[in-house]
């Protein structure tokens, strides 16, 4: 090997370890956010739910399993016993509260540190068809935002494909994802056209193109 392919090698690791270093600085944060946007969603949903059915047993049963769990208390053993009530709860709840029971309590274990389990829950969210498509797309957004650094980057994109090329609210989320999945790979051109459509897109949200921007810069530099 001559010495300006070594040159070549290196500075394409040193672009590599940019990149992940700056989704491992904001990464956790869009996991956060998002988790906190289905909570809150979630919990927006489950109440208009209430106030159409009037199901009155229905509402308690279902703020009693919710409990704190709106509130980022920090306790991972009370986030933990949140899930285990609300999934509880969904296994026997009408198809309204389920699918709110049943993403408040994966995002409740992964806010528990839970991966494992949010991962599993997601999957089986994402895999029900009478789950709403925004609820299942979010879904496999979220599992795969939890395994984006240790899961199969070539499954995983497969996974967020259809969502990235569609046109539903979590495709930017999509594009990003595919982005940092294809510098796993190694795929620079793919990750440059990933972050290249999100910060070209006006109706990409301002943080998910500013983190666009600065990988592309990285990546062109």
């Amino acid at each position: 090997m001559s010495d300006s392919n070594i040159f070549i090698e290196v500075d394409e690791d040193l672009r590599r370890d940019r990149v992940e270093t700056l989704w491992k600085r904001y990464g956790s944060y869009a996991i956060a956010g998002a988790i906190g946007i289905v909570l809150a969603v979630a919990g927006s949903v489950g109440w208009r739910h209430y106030q159409e059915t009037r199901s009155a047993d229905e509402a308690t049963q279902y703020l009693s399993a919710l409990g704190n769990a709106m509130q980022t208390t920090g306790n991972m053993a009370e986030d933990k016993a949140a899930a285990d009530r609300l999934t509880a709860f969904a296994a026997k709840a009408s198809d309204g509260y389920k699918t709110v029971a049943r993403l408040q309590a994966a995002g409740l274990k992964a806010r528990s540190g839970d991966r494992e389990q949010a991962i599993a829950l997601y999957n089986a969210i994402a895999s029900d068809s009478v789950v709403p498509v925004p609820y299942r797309e979010f879904a496999i957004i979220a599992a795969v935002m939890l395994q984006v650094d240790t899961g199969d980057a070539k499954v995983l994109l497969g996974q967020i494909r259809p969502i990235a090329e569609g046109g539903g609210a979590w495709r930017f989320s999509a594009l990003e994802l595919s982005g940092v999945l294809a510098q796993r790979i190694g795929d620079k051109d793919m990750a440059k056209a990933m972050f290249t459509r999100i910060a070209d897109d006006a109706e990409a949200p301002q943080t998910i193109r500013a983190r666009a921007t600065e990988m592309l810069a990285i990546l062109k530099g």
